[in-house]
Formats: structure tokens, sequence, C-alpha cells
């Protein structure tokens, strides 16, 4: 009987492996690769796309070298009802001659590890 019962219950923990047993990769990352060159004291503005606010989702960057590029503000483009995509526009600064990057994230900012999009700028003050 005891074999039996241990029979069964490695049956039953190898089909449990056998339904969990892919990995989850996740979602693919869609990343776009940018280039742009500014002049020092410059403004400039990347703008992204962005579904309604409710699905929980929001862009996020961070800077490589804020000595050269600095955040200056955010807005978003109003979703009206039905609209699927809205624009989010982030405003950056040149401070000094150099080159940085900016790596912006569309991901839900409470979970690890669920970026969805992404956006790598190099950035090349002169």
């Amino acid at each position: 009987m005891k074999k039996i019962l241990f029979v069964a219950l490695v049956s039953l923990v190898l089909m449990l492996g056998c339904i969990g047993g892919s990995e989850d990769k996740g979602q693919e990352v869609k990343t776009e690769y940018k280039e742009i060159t500014v002049y020092t004291g410059q403004t400039f503005e990347v703008v992204v796309q962005a579904e309604s606010p409710q699905t929980g989702y929001d862009w996020d960057f961070e800077i490589s070298d804020n000595s050269v590029v600095e955040y200056w503000d955010h807005s978003e483009t109003e979703c009206s009802v039905g609209q699927s995509s809205c624009k989010e526009t982030f405003v950056f600064h040149a401070l000094e001659q150099g080159t940085t990057e900016i790596w912006m994230m569309y991901h839900i900012p409470i979970a690890s590890g669920t970026i969805i999009e992404e956006e790598k700028i190099t950035v090349h003050v002169q």
C-alpha cells in the first residue's frame, strides 16, 4: 500500500511539473533605438505612445549621465472615451557637452519584470 501511495505521489509531482514545466518568458519587449544631437542649453522632447492610464502601465525613464542631460517636465495628452492610445511627452534639458543615454520603459511600476516596450535614446550634446 505504501508503495502504491509513493508511486501515485511521484506521478502527481511529475504531472504538475509538466503542466508548469515551460519557463514563462513573459511578453516580448519591443525595443527602439534612437540617436539625437542637441546643443548645450537646448531642451528637447521625447514623445511616446501610451495606452489609457486605467491599464496600469506607465512610462518611466533612466538617464545614464545626469551631468549631461536632466529631466525637466512631463505631460500627458488626455485620452478621450474610446481612444485606445494617448501620447506622453517628456522634456529634457541639455546641460553640458557629452553623450548620455535615456532609457524609456513602458511597464507596470509596482510589478518587476513587466517591461513591454522600451526606447533607448543616445543623446549627443554639443
